[in-house]
């Protein structure tokens, strides 16, 4: 009995934090203009995602499956991109990459 009621409860509180934090359409518009490359100078992984949309405005596209991958173009002609499980959670990892080769530099 003791398990079931500690089961039924973790279910609860996982079903209501993804309820709480689903994934956010307006972090990504195929609208989004490249911003400055010193806009991007404080993006850090310990900056939650609804911080870095902020900050930077949305994506311009989304490229994971599995986790989200948001990439930002730059007008430098790099992109940044920002990998997430969710829309609340901090980055898995973030860096640049050049648009043409997509070479990845800096990763984190």
């Amino acid at each position: 009995m003791k398990r079931t009621a500690l089961a039924l409860m973790v279910m609860l509180a996982t079903t209501s934090a993804l309820a709480a934090c689903p994934w956010r359409d307006d972090f990504v518009s195929p609208m989004a203009k490249a911003q400055p490359a010193s806009l991007f100078e404080d993006i850090t992984l310990s900056q939650p995602m609804p911080d870095i949309v902020a900050k930077l405005g949305p994506a311009s596209r989304e490229a994971g499956s599995g986790p989200h991958v948001l990439e930002w173009d730059v007008t430098d002609g790099r992109v940044l991109f920002v990998s997430t499980r969710d829309a609340c959670g901090k980055p898995l990892s973030l860096g640049f990459r050049s648009s043409a080769a997509g070479a990845v530099e800096g990763a984190r």
